[in-house]
């Protein structure tokens, strides 16, 4: 499950580096792999955090080693992951709600990222199992707050430079988000791409 953790993040990092530099050509693979790999946290991090398969469940002597700490931490922080994937997949398409989300995701890594801390300072034990959530929260963190500080106009040039009628939509539609005109013209800009 590792591999493919490693596996889907890369692929998700090239495939925002390509969106930033080239553009919008694989905005399709790239909304695929975000949904996958919130599902993929969501459903299985329990299992990648606790270096676990599924079938190491049948087994008593592997389920002895989860303790309660280990099992809400797992299942936490794979809600916050999943969260925050979905949050950049908003970020990315410029979805109603991607600063709510954005916001949130940072606040709920930065928890993460604080009780991981708290528990590599205080549990010697619990150090190799809390560094993971570190360095996870600590990237996501990191990307949350870019996109928390950077201003929704010079994300709107970078993400859709190749599509400036967009731009302009959805800068009418911040001006104006009650208008039915208006989000009519940005729905017609939007699926110009999709």
């Amino acid at each position: 499950m590792r591999k493919f953790e490693l596996a889907g993040l890369a692929l998700i990092a090239f495939l925002l580096g390509y969106r930033i530099i080239f553009g919008s050509e694989l905005q399709v693979v790239l909304r695929i792999a975000l949904t996958l790999i919130s599902i993929f946290y969501l459903w299985f991090g329990f299992f990648v955090f606790n270096h676990l398969s599924i079938k190491d469940l049948f087994f008593t002597d592997k389920r002895k080693l989860i303790c309660k700490t280990r099992l809400f931490a797992s299942i936490v922080s794979g809600l916050v992951y999943s969260l925050s994937f979905i949050s950049v997949l908003f970020v990315v398409n410029f979805y109603n709600g991607m600063q709510s989300m954005s916001i949130l995701s940072l606040v709920l890594n930065a928890g993460v990222l604080s009780l991981s801390a708290l528990l590599i300072y205080r549990d010697t034990e619990m150090r190799k199992f809390a560094r993971q959530f570190l360095w996870r929260s600590l990237v996501l963190c990191g990307v949350f707050f870019i996109v928390v500080k950077t201003p929704v106009d010079q994300r709107l040039n970078v993400l859709f430079k190749e599509h400036p009628r967009f731009i302009e939509a959805y800068k009418n539609y911040m001006e104006s988000p009650d208008d039915p005109e208006v989000q009519n013209k940005l729905r017609e800009e939007r699926s110009a791409f999709r």
